[in-house]
């Protein structure tokens, strides 16, 4: 993956200015394209990197403005302008703030710089970068997926150019966008946006990684030599937080695995990772630990026998839902939550104390049994805590 940062390290960058934008260091990098007409948004794939000298164009500030503005919009990744008292003398202070205000990079660059040796140098950083990636990728959806013979000679030279030796956990990441926002935008696009986002978000959080992408999918592969479990899921769900307030259309679900080591570790890690993943009906972090007991459901063969477990305790609660539009499961999931205490499940679901006792006694009324029986209770809060993680739509 190639950022607007990586760019700065090329030897055609070393002459131009930064001008505005430096939160915009972050966008991702498809190609170069130079741009030569009033308006660009039409052409405007993502990732552009867009070059302009002026040459033949009307230049005012207004104008220059608009084409950033169009550029930042139309998400390209970065513009850098040809610096000439003919053409472009200088980038008026609009285009600049509107660039900061976009997170957008806007690049001074001196006039005779050579448009065609740009373009090679970052076509073939692009291009390198999609090579590696591809070939990077293949190998680590045959590690994940056990398709590596220990025997191969070329497996563990693999192993240390991607630095997949030492204690890893793997976390597996799915991505699903509401239907109404969808149906205005581009999802192919979109899928790639959401997907460099989170790598950057990763990558911020904890440096070099390894990573694969498939379609609305990911995996990650953080180095743990020194970390604990606990601080890297603790960081995962930073990560999370951060993601969805500002993707507030995408459903991003995280299953995050144990701290494993070597071929044999790293798949395990990858497996309980998508394990964990499962459990989460729509969005949010799961770490396989924090499943307990409840991993050994997962390696059940006839998931039939958990839905008639669930059926047999709580379908009187279902069907009493369905029948007069009430929430008596909610209400039961809540109330062992907290332990049976009646003033903290009532405030936890807003209603009034006295109102969440005659749900108690409804519950009671329709189990025909006492929630107060430690082994009635202990039973209760399995059943419904097997729903949630296979059940619950």
């Amino acid at each position: 993956m190639i950022y607007v940062r990586d760019l700065l390290k090329l030897d055609t960058f070393k002459d131009f200015e930064l001008v505005s934008g430096e939160n915009g260091l972050d966008r991702g990098v498809s190609w170069p394209n130079v741009a030569q007409t009033v308006s660009i948004r039409e052409w405007l794939v993502g990732g552009d990197v867009i070059l302009m000298s002026g040459v033949g164009l009307k230049i005012t500030d207004e104008f220059l403005t608009d084409i950033v503005i169009q550029a930042a919009d139309g998400r390209a990744a970065c513009i850098i302008m040809l610096i000439n008292p003919e053409h472009i003398a200088s980038i008026p202070q609009a285009a600049i703030d509107e660039a900061v205000k976009r997170g957008f990079a806007v690049f001074a660059a001196p006039w005779e710089t050579k448009l065609s040796r740009v373009i090679g140098s970052v076509s073939m950083l692009v291009s390198n970068d999609r090579l590696e990636e591809r070939m990077h990728s293949e190998f680590l959806d045959r590690l994940l997926s056990g398709e590596i013979n220990h025997d191969d000679s070329a497996y563990r030279q693999s192993m240390e150019k991607y630095g997949l030796l030492g204690k890893k956990a793997v976390a597996v990441i799915d991505y699903k966008f509401d239907e109404k926002y969808l149906q205005t935008e581009n999802q192919a696009y979109h899928n790639d946006r959401v997907m460099r986002k989170m790598i950057s978000l990763f990558e911020r959080y904890f440096g070099k990684i390894n990573y694969l992408n498939q379609y609305n999918r990911q995996a990650f592969i953080i180095s743990a030599d020194n970390t604990e479990e606990k601080d890297i899921v603790n960081t995962i769900r930073t990560i999370y937080n951060i993601f969805i307030k500002e993707n507030k259309h995408v459903h991003v679900r995280i299953g995050i695995g144990e701290i494993a080591q070597g071929l044999e570790g790293l798949k395990k890690s990858y497996d309980q990772s998508r394990i964990a993943r499962k459990t989460i009906n729509k969005s949010g972090v799961m770490f396989y630990k924090e499943l307990g007991i409840y991993q050994l459901l997962f390696y059940i063969d006839d998931t039939s026998k958990i839905d008639d477990y669930v059926k047999e305790i709580l379908n009187p609660l279902f069907i009493y839902d369905k029948k007069n539009n009430q929430n008596l499961i909610d209400t039961l999931r809540e109330y062992l939550k907290c332990g049976q205490n009646v003033s903290q499940a009532s405030q936890n679901l807003y209603i009034h104390r006295n109102t969440m006792i005659k749900r108690v006694e409804k519950i009671e009324e329709q189990l025909g049994c006492s929630i107060k029986n430690a082994e009635v209770t202990n039973q209760l809060y399995n059943a419904v805590k097997i729903y949630d993680l296979f059940l619950k739509k």
